[in-house]
């Protein structure tokens, strides 16, 4: 979305466990409680074989096992493999100091071994412990969560050179867009994930151009290549074709081409009919259509390729053609270049033109000018009122009234070309031509 400036955030992405991970754990199911319990006995039973002489190469491991109550522990001349009975540990269970030292140590390993359950416990998320013999049927743990890249520079140089080898056969190489450099920050207005800074004064004729872009910070990377495409669509926009939309005073021109020409690009329709969606690029209008169906209907009527050269490349023959079919199949509405207009005149023919001016706004829009209109030319310099919201219902019924006879009069086709023209050389001569005639038919309404 373009920002003028006057001259005077997705999420995590699942870590992707390999085949060979996936049927490790498939086939040993991951039990933190039970590796800890058998990691501790069988430490215990190591630590009971070295101390009775026993060599780990020559005799078989043995895990070690909790007695059940009902039975006692095995004594100390169990058989072993190979017909021997095994020694018992010196001093295990004979009296004395190293008995009891003996036992002293066996108790520690114990205690170890039950923390090392507890602590695994909690390091995995401290999930409920299984019943007897089921330690099989737990879940495997969830797979970590990383967060995923967020967008960057090297993004936007992709995106942009998408849209170049896109359009770039309609783009000038003098096209200011070529060296801006795109911003990767987070001062952009909530709700914005994208801007294309544009300096515009509309007292002033040809003077529009790009002077800088911005992109949040916070856009993943995917999402965030989008929204560059869309604003690089925004950026390399003739100067004249953005001059042009800028004082048609239409966003759903701008936005509809824009979202328009963005989903031609790769993955260009990727994220339509969600809350991504420009919202003046989608929104309705006065004849039920969104900016995005008009755009697709403008580049059915003059071509794809005349619309390209006028958006794009700003040849002025294309950009009339564009300008006319605009002019005839969106809504008519005064545009403001009509009202910055007013300026050209003075007494008597300047108030009557303002003030068809604004009966010309209810007559197309059902609602007075906006009062965004006095940044290009004071309001109060045109008619006998603070601003568009001081007049009052019965005056505005009154100028919506006599609007329509004039229009009448006059005929609409001359009417319509003065006040909603969107070239804006060829509504200047429309009005010139409806200045003479509208100072004797117009009646003043504001005092």
């Amino acid at each position: 979305m373009p920002r003028v400036t006057s001259a005077n955030r997705t999420g995590d992405l699942p870590l992707d466990r390999s085949d060979d991970e996936t049927e490790s754990a498939s086939s040993q199911p991951a039990s933190p409680s039970r590796l800890a319990r058998g990691a501790g006995f069988e430490s215990l039973n190591r630590r009971a074989e070295f101390a009775s002489g026993r060599q780990a190469e020559t005799a078989p491991r043995r895990r070690a096992q909790v007695p059940r109550q009902d039975e006692a522990p095995q004594a100390e001349g169990r058989p072993q493999p190979g017909g021997q009975p095994a020694q018992a540990a010196p001093n295990a269970a004979g009296p004395g100091r190293m008995g009891n030292l003996w036992k002293f140590y066996v108790g520690a390993l114990a205690v170890g071994a039950g923390y090392g359950v507890y602590h695994g416990r909690r390091e995995a998320g401290q999930r409920p412990e299984p019943t007897p013999r089921s330690s099989a049927n737990r879940p495997l743990a969830p797979p970590p969560k990383i967060a995923s890249p967020r967008i960057d520079l090297p993004t936007a140089y992709q995106a942009r050179a998408n849209v170049l080898r896109r359009f770039g056969a309609d783009i000038p190489d003098n096209s200011v867009c070529h060296s801006i450099e795109p911003r990767v920050g987070s001062d952009l207005p909530p709700g914005m994930p994208g801007l294309t800074h544009l300096q515009y004064s509309p007292a002033r004729l040809n003077n529009a151009r790009i002077i800088g872009m911005s992109l949040d910070r916070a856009l993943p990377r995917e999402l965030g290549a989008y929204i560059a495409q869309h604003e690089y669509v925004h950026c390399f926009a003739s100067p004249a074709f953005q001059e042009l939309l800028l004082r048609s005073g239409y966003p759903s021109i701008d936005e509809g081409l824009a979202q328009h020409f963005t989903e031609q690009l790769p993955d260009g329709k990727r994220y339509r009919g969600t809350m991504l969606e420009n919202g003046q690029a989608a929104a309705r209008l006065s004849n039920n259509k969104s900016g995005l169906e008009m755009a697709a209907q403008l580049e059915r009527t003059v071509g794809k390729d005349t619309l390209q050269r006028a958006y794009f490349g700003g040849e002025p023959e294309a950009v009339t053609k564009v300008a006319d079919a605009i002019y005839s199949i969106w809504p008519k509405a005064p545009t403001p270049n009509a009202w910055l207009h007013t300026s050209s005149w003075r007494g008597d023919a300047q108030r009557a033109m303002a003030e068809c001016f604004v009966g010309a706004t209810l007559l197309h829009t059902s609602t007075l000018p906006s009062e965004t209109l006095g940044g290009s030319y004071p309001i109060r310099l045109a008619l006998p009122v603070g601003s568009f919201a001081d007049i009052s219902v019965e005056q505005a019924a009154t100028l919506r009234a006599q609007a329509v006879k004039v229009r009448k009069a006059l005929g609409p086709n001359a009417f319509d070309r003065a006040f909603c023209a969107t070239h804006p050389a060829k509504q200047e001569k429309a009005m010139n031509k409806l200045a003479d005639e509208l100072q004797k038919l117009w009646k003043p309404v504001l005092a």
